[in-house]
């Protein structure tokens, strides 16, 4: 699968989606700002969510319903009232569901709903505070598996306000392997670096590679990437590791005008035979690798 590098365009909101196509991909931003329109449709990203009558979580609060993840709901209206849910401060919305009205915290709202080979994916990104700093940027993916449980990952980012691009597809040909879902991100610093986060669904597991690094510079270069099966030059039943690495080297002679730049190339590739969601710790040995 060949990561699509984003294009550093700048969004000023999140968009919240649903989307249905082979190959597709959407672009978003990390962040707590989900600027929700009011008559606008909506999809849960948490589960068992309590549809309350009024903006707050008193005891006499009465409870109308509890929605699953996934839930479409529909924008009444955007309360002045807030609740703090992971350590952010989201307010609350009113929303219909099932012709009935009341008030779910916008933080349990998804940014975007996606649909491959049958089966839905909800994205949600934001900057999560912790322990050792302030907040750490996450972008999380949930679905279901065979037995209906939410199965859940994630990646944390170093960046805050990144921009993604979440690509998705169904199994490259890999065997037992539902769909193949990736998120993309790229920064422009004195270079180019980009890192691809990819996740595979076998319908029971949802597991990710170690993320796959490429950066490019005045002093070279190297990429990596993951082939599989159903891609172009890829093999039934394997999974090949490709990193290329561009070197370029100064050698100064006497004269500092006079440089010689010498190239050096040198690329790897491994074949790794696929024998289910295991193979994926196989695959990451190779990614973390020096060569």
């Amino acid at each position: 699968m060949k990561k699509i590098l984003i294009v550093l365009i700048i969004f000023c909101v999140n968009i919240v989606i649903a989307q249905e196509d082979k190959n597709f991909h959407i672009r978003g931003v990390v962040s707590n700002e989900k600027n929700l329109k009011e008559d606008s449709f909506v999809y849960l990203f948490g589960n068992n969510v309590k549809l309350r009558e009024e903006p707050n979580t008193e005891a006499s609060n009465k409870i109308l319903d509890t929605l699953p993840m996934g839930a479409k709901l529909e924008i009444v209206d955007i309360s002045t009232e807030s609740f703090t849910y992971n350590g952010v401060a989201y307010p609350w919305v009113l929303v219909e569901y099932d012709y009935q009205v009341g008030y779910v915290c916008s933080g349990l709202i998804a940014d975007h709903k996606v649909t491959s080979n049958g089966k839905d994916y909800f994205v949600f990104s934001g900057n999560f505070p912790n322990e050792k700093e302030p907040y750490t940027p996450k972008v999380k993916v949930r679905t279901k598996n065979s037995k209906d449980e939410v199965i859940e990952n994630e990646i944390d980012l170093q960046i805050e306000n990144v921009e993604y691009t979440f690509t998705w597809s169904n199994g490259s040909g890999i065997n037992g392997v539902e769909n193949i879902l990736s998120i993309d991100t790229s920064v422009e610093a004195c270079g180019y670096s980009s890192s691809s986060y990819i996740f595979l669904d076998d319908s029971n597991s949802f597991i990710k590679f170690k993320p796959l690094e490429s950066y490019a510079g005045v002093g070279g270069g190297e990429d990596i990437d993951l082939i599989f099966p159903g891609d172009e030059n890829g093999l039934k039943d394997y999974i090949i590791v490709s990193k290329n690495r561009n070197a370029i080297e100064e050698e100064l002679s006497y004269d500092p005008e006079n440089e010689v730049l010498i190239e050096n190339t040198k690329d790897l590739k491994v074949k790794i035979p696929w024998r289910g969601i295991s193979s994926v710790k196989d695959v990451n040995k190779v990614i973390e690798a020096e060569f």
